[in-house]
């Protein structure tokens, strides 16, 4: 049976609507219940499921504050109990928050009201278009495809870098971490036309060249640069080079030529060598070497001239007797 029933108490309406004794429809103090027969909020609902629509045109839901240090949000609850919202919450930016007591809430992800960059764990969203700071000791991003394709495809046209990499303090972890079980190179750097750098999964890497033959193979010019390379020293006039006897003598003691530092291994057992001392090393000691030919030349045409000198005196003496 549907019933009507009008209430008048002190001034202040309160009607009720009862419907085939279920669906109800309250108003009370203002507030406006729909299932609800005691609303507390100004429009409570109480069913499984609620529809806004227009059949003639557009449809728009307006939330509005009274200024930009306000908040207007839809929260989502567990129990009574919110635990995400989503909407402008203490300034204009549109924020994603989430929480763990209905009290307090941390935000998961902000688009910047003025530029429409977007903020991950990152409300300072004024330096990229989009950013994304961890700030737990976790993984910042993570992006993972299981089919064929890419899981990070980044396009830069125009001038300027295509994806920057920075790790801004001195502790621990890695700027890029690449771990690579497939059978295709882990890594390519290429132009339009060929490879430029590979690096593959056997670990060999090739410089200007697809198909490295050795753990380093460079097609083309090596240039190293550092503060002493060469071993032009040597000539000059403050070098101390040492009598050939002396160099003689540390060489067979040592096993080693002095510049050239003695044979060593990692901790596999493997010989290593630092390329660029052990360059200058030989270089040295070459550029010593040829010193030493030439002191040597120099003793040697000395002694030549003796023995002239000598054969000339000697036939002398003959020639009186």
């Amino acid at each position: 049976m549907k019933k009507s029933v009008l209430i008048l108490v002190a001034g202040c309406m309160l009607i009720g609507f009862n419907v085939f004794a279920k669906d109800m429809i309250m108003v009370s103090n203002g507030n406006v219940g729909i299932g609800v027969s005691s609303p507390t909020n100004n429009l409570q609902v109480s069913g499984t499921s609620t529809m806004f629509s227009s059949d003639t045109g557009n449809f728009r839901t307006f939330i509005s504050k009274k200024n930009e240090s306000y908040i207007s949000s839809i929260i989502f609850q567990d129990n009574f109990s919110g635990r995400a919202q989503m909407g402008l919450i203490n300034d204009d930016d549109f924020h994603f928050q989430v929480s763990t007591d209905g009290n307090t809430y941390t935000d998961a992800l902000l688009i910047n009201n003025e530029n429409g960059h977007i903020g991950i764990g990152d409300p300072d969203t004024t330096g990229a278009r989009f950013s994304i700071i961890d700030k737990d000791g976790g993984t910042a991003f993570k992006a993972a495809s299981y089919e064929g394709g890419y899981s990070i495809v980044a396009r830069k046209d125009g001038s300027g870098g295509g994806v920057f990499i920075s790790k801004v303090d001195e502790g621990a972890g890695k700027s890029l971490h690449i771990i690579h079980h497939g059978i295709d190179p882990a890594m390519v750097i290429e132009d339009s036309t060929s490879e430029l750098v590979v690096v593959e999964s056997s670990g060999n890497v090739g410089i200007g060249t697809a198909t490295p033959k050795g753990k380093l193979d460079v097609n083309g010019s090596i240039y190293q640069r550092g503060k002493v390379l060469n071993a032009d020293y040597v000539f000059g006039p403050d070098y101390q080079l040492e009598a050939i006897r002396e160099h003689a003598d540390f060489m067979w003691k040592n096993k080693h030529l002095k510049a050239i530092s003695k044979a060593a291994v990692d901790e596999n057992g493997k010989e290593i060598v630092e390329i660029g001392s052990h360059f200058k090393g030989i270089v040295e000691e070459l550029e010593k070497a040829h010193i030493y030919i030439e002191q040597l030349h120099e003793q040697m045409d000395k002694q030549k001239n003796r023995m002239l000198l000598l054969e000339e005196r000697m036939m002398k003496m003959e020639a009186r007797n």
